[in-house]
């Protein structure tokens, strides 16, 4: 990670993909940097966790220090933003209820309907759990990055990386099935719930979370094989 003067950074393009248009979402390309090897750090030593070993030993870790946890900070960043905007959805839906009837029913609200309460009793548990297992996630991050002489191992960080791809499918899922009770009209272009579909859709894609890469390294490390034959994203 580089900090660049702004004068010295071209806009080389404009994301397309939908959910991160007009985001401010660019590729930016960089001329004529220099950067020194003091200030270059070795990724695999922050991924590994290294580089806060030899900063406590130098005694710099004073305070706490995500710079060798940067992949799991990463992982609740994105769990968070996703979590936000599903239970935005939930809320959404859930305010709806009463004012909204199930069309091609005598059901003058959703809210009258025993099988939509239940559904949404439903999803809101599972949100539920889903945000328990993000707070597990975060506190041990924490506790870590406050403890210099803690080193999460290589099983603490698959783990957190398939919890996290396991909150983003579930928050999707989420997300699919309150379309599924608000009806076809939450797809409408500017409805909260058609943002919201976009955005939920879009982040659980991020290659952190999918092709099933996260459940890999989780098998390898049971089966005591190192998961960086697979990915160093842990």
């Amino acid at each position: 990670m580089v900090a660049v003067p702004a004068e010295q950074l071209d806009v080389a393009a404009s994301w397309n993909s939908a959910g991160l248009r007009g985001t401010q979402s660019l590729t930016v390309r960089a001329r004529d940097i220099e950067i020194p090897n003091s200030n270059v750090e070795n990724y695999s030593h922050i991924l590994s966790g290294e580089n806060r070993r030899l900063n406590a030993l130098a005694g710099r870790e004073e305070h706490a220090s995500y710079g060798g946890l940067f992949t799991g900070v990463l992982m609740n960043c994105l769990v968070g933003s996703m979590l936000g905007a599903t239970e935005a959805g939930l809320e959404y839906v859930a305010a709806a209820a009463g004012k909204h009837p199930v069309l091609g029913s005598t059901y003058t609200s959703m809210s009258d309907s025993g099988a939509i309460r239940s559904e949404i009793g439903r999803l809101w548990s599972s949100f539920d759990i889903y945000q328990r297992a993000a707070e597990f996630n975060a506190d041990t991050i924490d506790h870590a990055a406050r403890e210099p002489e803690i080193t999460l191992t290589t099983e603490d960080r698959v783990a957190i990386r398939g919890r996290a791809t396991q909150i983003m499918r579930g928050c999707l899922s989420i997300v699919q099935d309150l379309l599924w009770i608000y009806g076809a009209s939450g797809l409408d272009k500017g409805s909260p719930l058609e943002r919201i579909w976009r955005d939920v859709n879009v982040g659980a894609r991020h290659g952190g979370f999918s092709k099933f890469v996260p459940e890999e390294a989780i098998g390898l490390s049971r089966v005591e094989r190192d998961p960086k034959e697979l990915t160093r994203m842990f």
